[in-house]
């Protein structure tokens, strides 16, 4: 359609500019026109002018193609400054362009100038999920309408090791996971012990029936509601793998506490890691007396009694009850902390009986994991005054094995005694720890069970005499059973008392 005056543009900017009417603009009502004037030259020039900057001079018509480049051009400019604007603000251009120096000072230099840009009515709302993760290690910060002001966006960054929290959308906040190694349908323990290696039974068993233990309460529903699951970490029975093992469990696994550990050298290692974290260190499979301080370590509760009141309870029933003479009684041991608090605990138990005065006792040692106990038989066989008649071990299994096969035949009225490692155990220390989490609640944290425990008393599992727990006395049971195989190979139950 043509202009009004064709006088003011020649023909061809009739087929390259917009064409203009003097219609109304007004929708809805097509008999509008007949009430307006036609526009005049002057006006429709500037009108055009208004409408297309392109258009300078009406006698000097744009080509078609060139007009539209350029409108094209301004439309990609304009939303390629959107996306980099887009990309500035959400964060997302640093994973773009990776990590370049000073950034994390630039980002929040930049979205807080948007920010600020606000309306007042805008600026008076809570931050509603604009999460900036800063480069470096921030503690947890949960977006709250009171926490600070507009326009700083709520940082959402977990330093490692603490509880996982959720910043939600309107200043709301809820714990993901308050309690390490705790989730809604799962409390996740810990055990490290031999796997592999001469001690491989022991770890096993061990790991054997604390699992019993925790498929039967879990058949039944779990405890209020959660699956108890137990990782099992391979120490070998070596004091240096157990710093490897105990930070895989807490910073890989993320426990919530240990349950069963094995042995006391290892012990040496893992206790100082676990009272540093402040992680429960229950049932471990040792009666060493670093586990038995007085007053108790807050973390550490023992279900069995000491290798001092076993040591002492086998010393008490060969004297008085075989009336043998302390001096007739030798103790093998292994070479390290584990023999180390045997032999300490039958030394106190003598002098004990001997009214506080000192008496030699023989020592016959071997290596931690292995079975060469050659040296410790040599030993039994030099010539002494007194010959000795009783062996009081303080082994592994496959070394006191060994033991007694290369001197059976050589004292065959030797009495072998040993400390009690047996495969039940497990499966009872997991089911007192159940016990303590039944009694304890829904609402699980560490020092919310140690409270527990603590007032655990007179827990009654089965075995004749009840566990108890005190805030003075972390140890459940001080009880010692004797058990003796008779020629049969059964074993047959002997007080030691």
């Amino acid at each position: 359609m043509s202009s009004p005056d064709n006088s003011e543009c020649s023909a061809p900017l009739s087929n390259y500019a917009p064409q203009w009417t003097g219609r109304s603009h007004r929708q809805g009502n097509p008999d509008s026109v007949k009430d307006e004037e036609p526009l005049s030259a002057r006006d429709l020039g500037i009108l055009r002018r208004s409408v297309d900057p392109e258009i300078v001079d009406s006698r000097q018509p744009m080509p078609r193609r060139l007009g539209r480049l350029a409108a094209s051009a301004g439309f990609i400019i304009a939303g390629v400054l959107g996306v980099i604007i887009g990309l500035l603000i959400t964060g997302a251009l640093r994973n773009i362009g990776g990590d370049a120096s000073g950034w994390s000072t630039r980002m929040p230099e930049l979205t807080s100038r948007f920010d600020n840009s606000k309306t007042p009515d805008q600026a008076s709302l809570p931050a509603t999920g604009l999460a900036i993760a800063p480069t470096a290690p921030q503690p947890t910060q949960l977006s709250s309408p009171a926490a600070g002001p507009p326009d700083a966006a709520p940082v959402a960054q977990q330093a490692k090791g603490a509880p996982a929290q959720v910043a939600t959308v309107g200043g709301a906040s809820e714990h993901a996971s308050a309690v390490r190694g705790i989730t809604a349908n799962e409390i996740r323990f810990g055990i490290s012990a031999p796997f592999t290696g001469p001690a491989k039974e022991l770890g096993q068993n061990m790991k054997l029936g604390i699992e019993a233990a925790f498929n039967v309460a879990n058949a039944k529903g779990g405890v209020h509601g959660r699956q108890l699951r137990l990782i099992a970490a391979d120490d070998g029975y070596e004091p240096a793998r157990t710093a490897t093992t105990m930070k895989q469990l807490y910073d890989n696994d993320q426990i919530f506490g240990l349950v069963g550990n094995v042995g006391t050298p290892t012990a040496v290692v893992a206790l100082p890691y676990a009272l540093d974290r402040k992680m429960l260190f229950f049932g471990a499979f040792t009666g060493a007396g670093l586990l038995r301080s007085d007053p108790p370590d807050r973390y550490v509760f023992n279900y069995r009694a000491s290798y001092a009141e076993e040591t002492a309870a086998v010393v008490n029933y060969l004297v008085k009850v075989r009336r043998l003479l302390p001096e007739q009684i030798a103790v093998f041991g292994q070479q390290d902390a584990y023999g180390d608090a045997g032999f300490a605990g039958v030394v106190k138990a003598i002098r004990s009986l001997r009214g506080g005065n000192e008496s030699p006792i023989l020592r016959l040692n071997y290596q931690r994991n292995t079975v060469d106990v050659a040296d410790a038989v040599v030993q039994l066989q030099q010539k002494r005054r007194i010959p000795i008649k009783a062996v009081i071990m303080v082994p592994t299994y496959r070394a006191a094995a060994k033991f007694i096969e290369k001197t059976r035949e050589l004292y065959p009225d030797m009495i072998y005694t040993s400390v009690s490692f047996v495969s039940l155990e497990g499966y009872v220390d997991a089911s007192v720890l159940i016990a303590a989490l039944q009694r304890n609640g829904a609402q699980l944290d560490t020092e919310k069970l140690i409270g527990t425990l603590e007032n655990l008393h007179d827990l009654d599992i089965g075995l004749g005499t009840p566990v108890t727990f005190s805030r003075s006395d972390h140890q459940g049971m001080h009880k010692v059973w004797g058990t003796q195989l008779d020629e049969t190979g059964h074993y047959q139950p002997i007080d030691l008392q």
